[in-house]
């Protein structure tokens, strides 16, 4: 196992939703009081944000109302980027659909790193509307493998599905070659994404309470930094995707002043589509979402 850093990366699911206001989440729940730094699965929901959030990677929007996505897939690599007081940095795969501030909803999964002891809100189980299901991987798990920049990348496979046309969103972590299903947000706790994903995102995404922004990812460029690989979504509900897609032309590259992002040149079957992102920290007035 390598020797973990002070502020470790910590698998996360996040969900935003429209029915159960922020302040109703504060109120009712409690914060996760845990002061381990190790690097563990975390469930966030939308009493926890950071102001200051930046997002690079690679997005597809849905051509038509009924090509919404049901299934999305992805296997991030795993860093550690150097964060501070009131700092956050990760890598996600998203899902999203409605209209922000009114009809929006959105469900994120991947990694994340932050300061404890600065982060407000909740997380984990101390938050509503998750129903975790299975207990072999437990949210809290440690993970101990890290990529090295220049040296061996480690993946964690992850996708979030539709099962049937309106129903909950799955998150499944894959274990190796076993595909275990951690739990579900039902459908009830939204509006549009209930009905699918209008948007799908793979990247790094950063946030701070403060004037500056953490580095994202390895904090390097091009194949060196953060990646994503085996891009897929669909609108198929009965489809195994495995790194396959059909909307590589719709494939659009996020990025802002402090954060790049592009198509990764490394090519393999099973890998499929990919895309890096990163960087190394910046104001947070020179880095606009």
């Amino acid at each position: 196992m390598r020797r973990l850093s002070r502020y470790n990366p910590k698998l996360i699911s996040f969900m935003s939703h429209t029915l159960i206001p922020h302040a109703n989440i504060a109120s009712k729940t409690k914060a996760n009081t845990s002061s381990s730094q190790d690097k563990k699965i975390l469930l966030l929901l939308s009493s926890f944000w950071f102001r200051g959030e930046t997002f690079a990677g690679v997005s597809i929007t849905a051509s038509r109302p009924n090509g919404k996505y049901h299934y999305i897939e992805g296997s991030v690599s795993t860093h550690q980027p150097q964060v501070g007081g009131g700092q956050l940095s990760g890598s996600v795969i998203s899902v999203e659909s409605g209209i922000p501030n009114s009809t929006f909803g959105v469900i994120r999964i991947g990694w994340m790193q932050f300061d404890h002891k600065s982060a407000k809100g909740c997380f984990n189980t101390y938050c509503p509307g998750f129903v975790q299901v299975n207990r072999k991987i437990p949210l809290d798990m440690v993970i101990d493998q890290i990529s090295v920049p220049n040296g061996k990348y480690d993946f964690i496979k992850l996708e979030l599905r539709q099962l049937h046309p309106g129903e909950s969103w799955w998150f499944i972590y894959w274990d190796g070659d076993n595909e275990e299903h951690i739990g579900y947000w039902p459908n009830v706790l939204f509006n549009n994404l209930k009905d699918g994903a209008e948007v799908v995102r793979w990247g790094g995404w950063v946030s701070s309470t403060t004037a500056n922004l953490p580095m994202m990812g390895s904090g390097l460029l091009g194949v060196h930094g953060g990646q994503v690989r085996r891009i897929s979504a669909t609108n198929d509900f009965t489809a195994r995707l495995n790194g396959a897609t059909k909307n590589r032309e719709k494939y659009v590259y996020e990025q802002s002043k402090c954060y790049r992002a592009g198509p990764n040149r490394y090519r393999h079957p099973y890998w499929g589509d990919s895309v890096w992102y990163g960087g190394n920290a910046g104001d947070v007035k020179h880095c606009p979402p």
